[in-house]
């Protein structure tokens, strides 16, 4: 629990902070690790929900958690509905703070209780359009939320171990696999030259450093920014788009 609240603390430095230590990890990783320390203490995800200026996309990792910890751990199911509840006659009582007031956090709040229990949360969604509450770029109106919902089949997603998250940065990262292709590629051209390179292998403080300036990282395509439109054509904004199905392979 101590983890999970230091994370919480981290989170509330506010968004240049966490954008320049976490950058995109934020919005495609933070969320394994809050479903990982948040089955014991699925309160305090909620609490943090209630929280006062904390910008979006340090909230919206914790709704994926909790959609997560939904279809992932059944003995939690109950208590989550409930907090969702809870949490959305919150922001209804208090609409007016505009601490609080995050339409694009209750609008990801919305599309979780959608996604999981849509039946016995549908009116408290409806209840929180009624105030006007939820984005509609981000999540459209109540209609196209009822009615246009992504199959199940990508609501509960793979919650990959530390060795598979490692796995993946090394194989996958730009600056990792570049290095190992750029050292063989090297290694290569050397020997059909000819040249000696045992004394680098052996650490020879006599001879001099034989660097080789690295290629700059070229991406192949423009990034796709979180509120762009999705390329894949469906009208709605990337990040409640094809983002979730991007980023961590296989998550």
């Amino acid at each position: 629990m101590d983890c999970l609240k230091n994370i919480f603390d981290v989170l509330k430095n506010g968004e240049e902070f966490t954008e320049f230590y976490f950058g995109d990890t934020k919005t495609e990783l933070l969320w394994i690790a809050i479903y990982k320390l948040g089955m014991k203490n699925v309160p305090l995800l909620f609490a943090f929900l209630k929280e006062q200026n904390v910008d979006t996309f340090s909230k919206t990792p914790v709704t994926q958690a909790l959609e997560q910890l939904f279809y992932h751990q059944e003995n939690l199911r109950k208590p989550i509905i409930a907090g969702f509840r809870d949490l959305s006659a919150y922001f209804i009582a208090n609409k007016e703070d505009e601490s609080l007031t995050d339409t694009d956090v209750i609008a990801s709040v919305a599309c979780s209780m959608r996604d999981i229990a849509v039946e016995q949360l549908k009116e408290q969604i409806k209840e929180l359009y009624v105030h006007d509450l939820v984005s509609l770029n981000y999540a459209g109106n109540f209609e196209s939320l009822m009615y246009d919902k992504i199959s199940n089949e990508w609501d509960k997603r793979f919650i990959p171990s530390i060795t598979e998250m490692y796995e993946n940065v090394i194989m996958t990262w730009a600056g990792y696999k570049e290095d190992e292709e750029n050292n063989a590629r090297n290694n290569r051209e050397n020997d059909e030259v000819g040249v000696d390179t045992n004394w680098l292998r052996h650490g020879d403080e006599d001879m001099p450093y034989d660097y080789v300036d690295p290629k700059p990282f070229v991406r192949p395509e423009p990034k796709i920014g979180r509120n762009d439109t999705c390329p894949c054509g469906s009208g709605k904004k990337y990040k409640k788009c094809c983002m979730k199905l991007e980023g961590f392979q296989g998550v």
